[in-house]
């Protein structure tokens, strides 16, 4: 509840719920300010602060702009991208058992084509494998 500066938040595998008061109402999930990170400046060598609400704790994520690369996808030519690489001292969605680092397209849309994270069981890779464009008239509608 951004407007009230609060969360409520519930693990149903213990049955655990909570309230708590958020510090400003710039606080997201990790996926969420993915999302936000794209819309902004991006950077080399500079570090942007998502503030992140994620396994009932808050903290601010300091987000690494680190290199601009070319990087080869499946059924893609090669991608212009951004790497950036935040870093996670929650237990969520990326549990920080190793490195995560994200790769925008370094164009308008900055999408997220690759992201590589180390879990319990080893090396994760996801890869944008399709895509879509609306005609520039048609973006923003729907």
């Amino acid at each position: 509840f951004l407007r009230e500066k609060n969360v409520f938040w519930i693990n149903r595998l213990t049955n655990r719920s909570l309230k708590e008061s958020l510090p400003n109402s710039e606080v997201v999930d990790i996926l969420s300010g993915l999302y936000y990170l794209r819309k902004r400046q991006l950077a080399i060598g500079t570090t942007e602060i998502l503030h992140v609400y994620d396994s009932d704790t808050y903290s601010k994520v300091p987000v690494h702009v680190i290199s601009r690369e070319t990087v080869r996808l499946p059924a893609f030519r090669d991608v212009d991208a951004l790497l950036v690489q935040p870093l996670l001292t929650t237990e969520g969605i990326f549990k920080r058992t190793g490195d995560v680092k994200i790769w925008f397209s370094n164009d308008e849309f900055k999408l997220p084509v690759k992201i590589v994270t180390s879990i319990a069981l080893g090396q994760v890779t996801a890869e944008l494998v399709s895509s879509e464009s609306k005609p520039a008239e048609n973006r923003g509608t729907q």
